[in-house]
């Protein structure tokens, strides 16, 4: 396929996707997981349409994924509407920072005990799979910015902070396991 048509399927996937946003909300399947089959059908276990070179294309990926992650955490603040002394940020703070090193630390020794990889692949992993909410965030999110339910607003505040707290520690397994590849040069 080529760029128009991925625009074509990706823009009608969209479409749809927000035409059928009340049916979603009321059925058992969140939009994440339709997303999830959308992908599988279209992946090379049952269309074989989507045929991508992740290591070929490693640094388009990258980019792809700041620029969405970026997104995500703006749409998501935009929502967040209050003022910093609010009792709310303190419990997001509390779950995203201290919460968040337990469960990559627990996460790491877990993954090190089970498997035997080395601690700074097993950090890494626990980096990546322990901020992983996304179907609770957008379940109990806030959904409106005037909305300032303590509960919401201390999910929502997390669930972005979360990514930004293990961020870093990702960065530093990358670190331990190829030294010299980041250079301030």
């Amino acid at each position: 396929m080529n760029f128009l048509a991925w625009t074509a399927l990706t823009g009608g996937l969209l479409l749809l996707m927000s035409l059928a946003s009340g049916w979603i909300h009321r059925g058992p399947v969140t939009s994440f997981g339709l997303y999830l089959i959308a992908g599988i059908l279209c992946g090379p276990w049952m269309l074989n349409l989507l045929q991508i070179d992740i290591i070929g294309h490693a640094e388009l990926a990258a980019h792809i994924t700041e620029i969405t992650m970026a997104a995500s955490l703006f749409i998501t603040g935009l929502k967040l509407r209050l003022p910093m002394s609010a009792h709310a940020w303190r419990v997001g703070l509390r779950l995203a920072f201290p919460a968040m090193l337990l469960t990559v630390g627990g996460m790491a020794c877990l993954i090190h005990w089970i498997t035997g990889f080395g601690w700074p692949l097993s950090l890494a992993f626990g980096a990546i799979v322990a901020p992983t909410d996304p179907v609770l965030a957008s379940l109990i999110s806030v959904n409106d910015a005037r909305d300032d339910d303590a509960l919401r607003v201390a999910l929502s505040s997390e669930a972005g902070m979360n990514d930004g707290s293990a961020l870093p520690l990702l960065m530093l397994a990358l670190l331990l396991m190829h030294p010299g590849a980041f250079s301030l040069q």
